[in-house]
């Protein structure tokens, strides 16, 4: 095949032999142009011969390039008549001197000749003397012609033929332009014959030469073949027996003979045929014969050697192997490139192999007689591939079935991948809220988001990170997200990925709680602690402002008629009024509060003393106004009110609240529903007067036993059995009648005279109880209240241990039962006193659990045994879902810490009903049993 590199190599030599001959005719001829006759003749022959065999290389070159054949008879025609104006052109320059210028020209042809032959044909240098005397024309003609037949393919025939013609025409026409040579009558057929002689020679050379040169070729590149052939063999020999994969050599041709004869018999679609003609598909399997294996498949099927194996070939075939062959038949039939499928096999010893069998599909009949065929082992990836897909389908089955969302965003905080509890918490399904940004949709802060992935950056993770989200209805919900960032190799953030919790549950008792923790539960007022917290941070601030303030502290009057004629309900009615009609009553501005029971106070701000005692007029007249009605009855009730002013003098909250709270006492003291304002000449009048009115009644009924114990049933909501009791301090007056505990406690507490008292009810208790042998086999324990100072107090423990050791009374019959806000307040000392005594037995009940600053951190610090949860909560479960929340929620948390629960105010049976569907374990209240005297149940 001729390439561009050969025309190039042709093309450049030829120009220049080119070049060179007419360079040397047109020398010679100037030298002899004088000198000779006819050399003008001559000249203009070599010229045109010449130039007509310039334009025959020309065409040579063509041909060579666009491979147009059909114009060789150009070539061919340009050569002959090129040839006869140079053989013309030498015999006039011969003139008369025949032999001395046949030397020249032979000698100028033979120049010509061996430049052209070593530039144009270096492999094939003629070197033979005789055929330097060749004639010009016929040289160059026979030497181009080979050129010719070398690139092209051509015979020479077409140059002999040209020759033998110009010799002929020479010999025989009576050209006019040949006249004037006188010798060449005598001459011309032995300078023809010479001529013709040469000609055959050179041919008879050059076919000889070439023939050696091709035979010499064809054994040259028969040797390569074959090495590159051996070569070949070898590397794949090689590669068989070293590589580490299963390799069969299979012969199939028999089988493609058997796919030829069904192709014969008008089977025209292979594999509906073969799967309902199966034994036709065994027939043509058992002529697949396997001719030699390597080592690796060996290993592989675990056999000794090649002929074990493959006499133990059929045993390797897994159970869906006439499958993979009918499909390996199709593949042959479909005539495709390539055959790869799975499939099961066995090795020698019935272990199971998973692998991929593959092969190049020949292309000729003769390939099938041996196919490569790669048995590639799977089995590890098979059973990973297993493992992960368990493993993805119980993590999916997690996902799918955990309540919490599960979420994946890329770097555009657009959602990539969502679980399908996001219907649950938002509203949206899967496809919806895939792509969604977040920014955009989901925060109800988008502020929120920067929040948080600024912590992802600088940490990598967030937990428990809370914010409200936006549900498709437009409703807002409280999330907890833990997240991390999902990164490339390199470092690059890919995403987050993580997990959404609902917490608007726990947010909600949370805001509850905390808002009980500010608000008193019945009024919706804020509570004394909140109180005391505002006016405290007023009087850090009196100190640089230097403006006047006022306090209020009120107590109602003739509120213990309506409470104890009517019960806790009307009561807490009752309340609710008129906290409504004193917020109604005070200025926005100013903070009105429930301090406890019914004890109001108002702080108001930069209020002077005679403005606060207006507001405290218009409070009066409000209060002496209203009427409370409750079953037909109607109750009017009074108000007493003590005012203080706030100045830069005064100290701090207790002390403000003692002037408050002295100066209500004396408008008590003074007629009741009045006001009177604290001055600091009556600090010593108020003070005494109103300590000594309850120091004095509480002391002398202390000396005179004027105190008695009521027991209250608390029941099992499960049995209904009662086997608890609760006792109550009652006090007697000077007539024997029974005053309530509401009246004379706050008394005893305000001014310490509660730990006498907590000390009388545990003598009087212990020595009932040792006195009362069968009821105390009866009850599975007595609750016994303690109050705060109680639990600082040495001495009232020691008081405890000494009636334990001299009444005999077991100290696991007996429940001390101290309230939440005191045992946080004195959380280190309450913990010392309960340990102390749960040492020798005792049990502790946590009371009004939920009612104040509740935090369910200090109850995990508390070793009690009973949460009792505050009837505020208890007595609206019904028909209120915040309390029904906060009871489930104080439950739920009693009974994974272990403690058993006590509801109080269980007034009704749906009360009753709801508390055991929540699963509290006992109920205290009206509904179950009103308190009475200790000792006409024991007589009962």
């Amino acid at each position: 095949m001729l390439s561009i590199g050969n025309l190039m190599e042709l093309s450049l030599p030829t120009t220049v032999f080119s070049a060179f001959l007419g360079s040397t005719v047109l020398l010679m001829a100037l030298i002899y142009i004088n000198k000779t006759p006819g050399a003008p003749q001559g000249l203009s022959y070599w010229i045109i011969g010449i130039a007509l065999n310039s334009v025959r290389y020309s065409v040579i070159l063509w041909v060579l390039m666009t491979r147009q054949l059909s114009l060789v008879f150009i070539v061919e025609a340009l050569q002959v008549v090129g040839a006869f104006f140079l053989v013309a052109g030498s015999l006039v320059f011969l003139g008369r001197r025949v032999w001395w210028n046949l030397f020249i020209g032979a000698s100028i042809t033979a120049v010509a000749w061996a430049a052209f032959t070593t530039l144009v044909v270096p492999n094939f240098l003629l070197r033979s003397i005789p055929l330097y005397l060749v004639s010009g024309c016929a040289v160059v003609w026979v030497g181009f012609t080979f050129i010719q037949a070398r690139h092209t393919g051509e015979k020479t025939g077409y140059g002999l033929t040209g020759t033998l013609f110009i010799m002929w025409g020479i010999h025989k026409l009576d050209f006019p332009l040949l006249r004037p040579i006188e010798w060449f009558a005598p001459y011309g057929f032995m300078i023809a014959m010479i001529l013709f002689m040469s000609i055959a020679i050179s041919l008879i050379v050059i076919a000889q030469r070439r023939m050696l040169l091709v035979s010499e070729q064809e054994i040259l590149e028969r040797r390569k073949a074959e090495a590159a052939l051996s070569s070949s063999e070898g590397r794949y020999q090689r590669l068989f027996e070293n590589s580490e994969m299963s390799i069969w050599n299979e012969d199939m041709s028999e089988v493609f003979k058997e796919l030829a004869r069904l192709r014969d018999e008008g089977v025209t679609n292979l594999r509906p045929y073969l799967e309902s003609n199966l034994q036709v598909a065994w027939d043509i399997a058992s002529k697949v014969k396997v001719a030699h294996v390597n080592e690796a498949t060996l290993k592989l099927f675990d056999a000794k050697n090649e002929d074990e194996f493959i006499y133990q070939i059929d045993k390797t075939f897994g159970p869906e192997a006439i499958n993979v062959f009918i499909d390996e038949l199709c593949a042959i039939w479909d005539k495709r490139s390539f055959f790869r499928a799975e499939a099961s096999y066995r090795t020698i010893d019935g272990r199971h192999l998973d692998c991929i069998i593959s092969f190049l599909i020949p292309d000729t009949a003769e390939g099938f007689n041996s196919i490569p065929v790669t048995i590639l082992d799977i089995t590890e990836r098979k059973q990973a591939e297993e493992s992960l897909r368990v493993s993805e389908s119980r993590y999916r089955g997690l996902i799918n079935n955990i309540p919490d969302l599960v979420y994946r965003t890329d770097t555009n905080n657009r959602i990539s991948y969502v679980s399908p509890s996001v219907y649950t918490l938002t509203g949206y399904t899967v496809d919806e809220y895939t792509g969604i940004n977040l920014l955009e949709k989901v925060y109800v802060d988008p502020d929120k988001r920067g929040i948080m992935l600024s912590e992802l950056e600088q940490n990598g993770q967030v937990s428990n990170f809370e914010v409200q989200q936006i549900r498709k209805n437009g409703s807002i919900w409280w999330a907890s997200i833990n997240a991390h960032l999902m990164k490339a190799d390199d470092g690059r953030i890919l995403g987050v990925e993580g997990t959404v919790r609902d917490i608007s549950e726990q947010k909600s008792v949370e805001e509850q709680l905390s808002y009980q923790a500010s608000h008193d539960i019945l009024t919706g007022l804020i509570n004394r602690h909140e109180f005391e917290n505002r006016t405290s941070r007023l009087l850090s601030r009196i100190q640089h402002d230097r403006t006047e303030h006022a306090m209020c502290f009120m107590d109602l009057d003739q509120f213990k008629v309506v409470n104890d004629t009517c019960g806790h309900v009307a009561g807490d009615e009752l309340l609710r009024q008129l906290g409504k009609l004193l917020q109604n009553t005070v200025s926005k501005r100013d903070t009105l509060a429930r301090l406890g029971g019914d004890e109001f106070g108002v702080l108001m701000e930069r209020c002077s003393l005679e403005q606060a005692h207006r507001v405290g007029d218009e409070i009066l007249k409000a209060v002496k106004n209203y009427q409370f009605f409750w079953e037909g009855e109607a109750f009017r009730i009074g108000i007493s009110i003590g005012l203080t002013a706030i100045t830069e003098a005064t100290g701090n909250f207790t002390e403000l609240f003692k002037q408050a709270d002295v100066a209500c006492y004396l408008a008590k003291d003074l007629g009741r529903n009045r006001i009177h304002t604290y001055l600091p000449e009556d600090t010593e009048l108020a003070i005494r007067h109103g300590e000594m009115q309850w120091v004095g009644r509480i002391s002398q009924a202390l000396d005179d036993n004027r105190f008695c114990l009521y027991a209250q049933p608390i029941v099992s909501l499960d049995s209904g059995a009662i086997k608890h009791y609760e006792l109550l301090i009652r006090m007697l007056d000077e007539q024997g009648g029974t005053i309530p505990p509401g009246a004379f406690l706050p008394a005893a507490e305000r001014y310490n005279l509660i730990e006498k008292l907590d000390a009388w009810v545990v003598n009087h208790a212990c020595a009932f109880l040792a006195d009362q042998p069968d009821f105390v086999e009866q009850v599975d324990f007595i609750s016994i209240n303690l109050s705060g100072p109680s639990l600082v107090n040495k001495d009232l423990l020691e008081t405890i241990m000494q009636n334990f050791r001299e009444s005999r009374v077991s100290p696991n019959k007996i429940c001390f039962e101290i309230t939440e806000t005191v045992a946080i307040s004195n959380l280190e000392s309450a913990t010392s006193f309960i340990s102390i005594l749960k040492m020798l037995g005792c049990r502790f009940a946590l009371d009004d659990f939920g009612s104040g600053l509740s935090s369910f951190g200090y109850l995990k610090n508390l070793p009690v045994d009973y949460l009792k949860i505050d009837g505020i909560f208890v007595k609206d479960i019904v028909d209120d879902p915040i309390d029904h929340a906060m009871v489930k929620s104080i439950n739920d948390i009693g009974q994974v810490m272990g403690m058993q629960t006590i509801a109080e105010f269980v007034e009704n049976d749906k009360i009753i009903a709801m508390l055991k569907g929540l699963g509290v374990n006992y109920g205290q209240g009206y509904g179950l049993g009103k308190p009475e005297p200790l000792k006409d149940l024991v007589s009962a």
